[in-house]
């Protein structure tokens, strides 16, 4: 008996998000929630839709590091608890 090797499932993208896509995407949503904002409040701050960050938070897409560096240069409020 023959037994075939079973194909692998193909990926969306080659470079597609890996756990620490989602791990980021999870500090910006703790981050924000924090802050008070929306997702429209920081995609309006970085320059990107909500969707777009709906996706990274969630850790459906790739972050980017030029968005990445967006995200960190964003003039968040600081909050005043110690």
């Amino acid at each position: 008996m023959i037994v075939k090797a079973k194909p692998k499932a193909p990926r969306k993208t080659k470079d597609g998000p890996t756990p620490i896509d989602a791990h980021v995407g999870g500090r910006i949503r703790a981050r924000r929630g924090l802050l008070g904002m929306s997702q429209k409040d920081l995609g309006e701050k970085v320059n990107l839709t909500f969707q777009q960050i709906q996706k990274y938070e969630r850790g459906a897409n790739r972050i980017v590091f030029m968005n990445s560096a967006a995200f960190w240069a964003c003039p968040f409020p600081t909050s005043s608890r110690k």
